[in-house]
This record gives structure tokens, sequence and C-alpha cells, in this order.
């Protein structure tokens, strides 16, 4: 019956979301990030509920197409680190966006249109990112939020204890391309830099 289905798909999806707050919650950096990609939607004025909710679930959801936690810290195939996995671990990191895309239609998670901001959210101001080499001009504005939020929390984490004026002018120098630009001097609001 209708009403049955209705229970069923309701029961998929609460425990789906479990799930993934579990993974969510477990994940290096997550809350970090999310919290510098809110502070600069709110510096932006792009803080209405619809906006604030497409970034949260786009944070939340973004590396469910990767099962180990520590694939979740390579943010592009030119990392050096990437030398230390085998071609099939960085296939898997490559193909993880359309993975993690796959799993929210494959699970009828239809939250706020954050498709583009999870597939694009490893591309690259350089345009040497995956799974699409964007440029930064072709980048939509939402991933370059989330790209800088994960770029600038992978950064802290990797080279603990390095000023954060000498970060930030290392970061900013990377990142001052296309759309980047004005989530950028947003990111620089949030932290008190210039």
């Amino acid at each position: 019956s209708g009403a049955h289905l209705g229970k069923t798909e309701a029961a998929v999806t609460a425990r789906f979301r479990k799930d993934s707050i579990k993974l969510f919650l477990g994940r290096p950096n997550n809350f970090l990030v999310s919290m510098l990609a809110m502070s600069m939607l709110m510096n932006l004025k792009w803080s209405n509920d619809s906006t604030l909710e497409k970034m949260a679930a786009a944070c939340l959801f973004r590396d469910m197409g990767l099962d180990q936690d520590h694939l979740t810290l390579y943010r592009y195939l030119t990392d050096s680190v990437m030398g230390i996995l085998t071609p099939e671990e960085v296939e898997y990191v490559r193909g993880h966006p359309v993975r993690s895309l796959q799993m929210l239609k494959d699970n009828n998670v239809q939250l706020y249109s954050v498709d583009e901001i999870v597939l694009e959210h490893h591309a690259s101001p350089s345009g040497d990112g995956f799974p699409r080499k964007l440029k930064a001009s072709n980048i939509t504005p939402m991933a370059c939020v989330l790209i800088l939020a994960e770029n600038l929390s992978a950064m802290l984490k990797t080279r603990p204890g390095v000023p954060i004026e000498q970060l930030w002018r290392e970061f900013y120098k990377l990142h001052d391309a296309g759309n980047f630009r004005i989530p950028l001097k947003a990111l620089a609001s949030t932290l008190q830099l210039s």
C-alpha cells in the first residue's frame, strides 16, 4: 500500500541520515570546514535559510563516497602525499565526488540542490582539480566557499605552528582567481586578516 511505502521510505531515509551524521561527526576537520563555510556565507550576506541549509548539506555529504577517513584529507591529485597511494586508491579518491552524488540520488535524498557543490568540492583555482578540471571562473560560487573552507582547514592541519599571517599570504596567492575572489575576501573578513 501507499502508506506502507511511505513508512519504508521514511525508515530508509532516517537510517541514511543517521549513518551520514555518524560519518560527519567522525570525519577529520568536518566541523572546522562547516564553521568556516557558514562564516563566509554570513560575511557575504548569503545567509538566507535556503543557502545555509544547502551549504550544511554539502558539508555533510561531500565525502560520502569515501569509506576511509584518511582519504578525506587529500585535496588534489597533485598533492605530494598522493604519491603514497596506490594507483587504485588514487582512482578511488578521484571518483568519490561522483559516488557521493550517486549515493544521494540512490537514497532519494534531495537536499536543496547540493549536487553541484558536492561534485565540485575538489575543483581547484588552477584548473587541475577533479573530477571535471574546471577553471576558477567556471566553479560555482557556493562550491568556491566550500573549497576555500576545506583547503584552509587542510593547510592548518598539515602545517601546525606556522604563523597564520604566513599561511594566509600563501593561501591568498593560491586562491585569488575567478569565482574564488569574492568568497576569499569574505574568508579574510571571517579570520580578521587582510
